[in-house]
This record gives structure tokens, sequence and C-alpha cells, in this order.
């Protein structure tokens, strides 16, 4: 039986997303949403498939039409399955550039999918800042390959990964200059210890009990504005969260908007 061929890159309107790794530094996008959140079955194809070839360290099985996602595509949306990779610190991942899936694979279907693009989201089920290494790599081939005049480039992140690093700003200023536009960054709230609760960061290092996870992250919106990034701020629409003091904190540091999406309980 001839297996439908999957995607590790998916198109959402006029938006091309790129989806670097399943592993994250604190809970995913998806596990922020809620235990209800339905994405487009193509989306959670993709998804899949990057944990396939993510799961297999020797890079051998890295053929899509090994994935059958029949199933899946029986639906218009479903739900993502729960996160099967444990969480990690917040550094960079080792060997990112011998990693999978690697570069060229999702520059070779970014090649094959550009017809139409107006902006390349670096999203999806983990944090992409994790692949630092082969994220530079891509916005630098991206732009080389299609000049950065006609489509914009985004990075959807939690910021962690980039707030603990000493050599952040500059970190920051080369994306800036290999092409990135944007940041969408999880700020999610104003309080620290709500912080921790909705976003459950690995982050071992502690101020007045609870992580200075918040605290970092809120310094990189900062170096990251002060770098000439556009940045939006991101939160999960809780009851609980005072979004006006989100909203506050989020204009404080420099983002130019915030963005609420809703949850799904």
């Amino acid at each position: 039986m001839k297996i439908l061929s999957a995607s590790l890159t998916y198109t959402l309107g006029k938006s091309l997303y790129v989806p670097l790794t399943s592993r994250s530094n604190s809970y995913t996008l998806p596990q922020t949403r809620g235990p209800n959140f339905l994405l487009p079955s193509s989306v959670v194809s993709s998804l899949l498939l990057v944990r396939k070839i993510e799961s297999d360290p020797t890079g051998t099985d890295q053929n899509s039409n090994n994935f059958d996602d029949s199933e899946i595509r029986k639906n218009e949306k479903c739900l993502l399955p729960p996160p099967v990779s444990q969480m990690v610190p917040s550094y960079p991942l080792r060997n990112d550039g011998l990693m999978h899936p690697s570069a060229d694979m999702l520059l070779n279907e970014i090649r094959e999918n550009w017809t139409g693009t107006k902006s390349v989201v670096f999203a999806g089920e983990g944090e992409p800042t994790l692949r630092l290494e082969t994220l530079k790599t891509m916005c630098q081939q991206i732009t080389s390959e299609y000049g950065s005049d006609d489509f914009t480039m985004r990075i959807v992140t939690n910021g962690l990964v980039l707030s603990h690093m000493k050599d952040r700003k500059s970190v920051l200023d080369d994306l800036k200059q290999n092409g990135v536009h944007e940041l969408s960054v999880a700020l999610m709230t104003s309080c620290k210890k709500q912080y921790d609760d909705l976003m459950k960061p690995t982050s071992n290092q502690l101020d007045d009990g609870l992580s200075n996870s918040h605290s970092k992250l809120c310094q990189i919106i900062k170096d990251a504005t002060a770098v000439g990034l556009t940045v939006e701020c991101t939160g999960v629409d809780h009851f609980f969260v005072n979004k006006e003091l989100a909203e506050n904190l989020a204009d404080e540091l420099g983002a130019t908007s915030f963005r609420w999406r809703p949850y799904f309980p």
C-alpha cells in the first residue's frame, strides 16, 4: 500500500512554518493551550514526523514516505498526542548541526513550498532556539536565496534559551543581521509564580523561592528590542491572569504588541 508522504513544514495562510525540534525546556506551546486544543491535521502530521525523525539518532530513517499519517488526515483537526521527549535544560543542544531533521532537509522543503510565501515562521511543538546553530544557518540561507524585502522571518519562542546566554545580545543581533525581523515571545503573565506554574521552565536557578526564568525573560525582550527586533508578546487567556498588568509589562519592556490565545480546557 502506498503511504501518503508527509511534510516537515506546513503552511497556514501565506506563512510557511518550520518546526526544528519537538524538544522543549518548558511546556510546549500546544501544551499551554490546554488538553482540548485542536490543530489542523496537516500540522499534527508535520509535528509527529519531526518527532519520528528526531528520535532516530542514526539519521537513517529520514524518508517521509515511511510515515503513515492517513488516520490523522481523516479529520480536519485533531489533538497532538502528549510529548514523548523529556524537557531539556535551557541551553542550545550539543551537536545540533549533526541532528535531524537537518537544515538541508528543511531548506529543500522550503524551496519546494516557497511560492506565495509572505512569512517564514520558526515554530512548532518544541523550542526552536534549542537548535540555535541550525536556526542561524537556515536564516542565513533563506535570506541569501530570497532576500529580506518581500517576506518577514519570525521566531516563536519561550525566550528561555536566549535568556540564559551571556552573549545573548550578540546572538540576537546576529539573528537580525541574518534576516530575522520579529520574535514572538511567550511572556504569559506579569507574575513570576504564575509564570512558573503556566510554563514549568526547567531552570533550577531560584530567586525568592521561584525560578528566575520570568526575570531573565523580561531582560531578553529588552535586549531584542534594543538590537532592533520587533517583539510580540503572547499569553494564554486564563481567568486568573491579569491581562492588563501583563500588557503593561510588555509595553514597558519595549514590545510592540500583545496577543492572547484562547485556552481549551
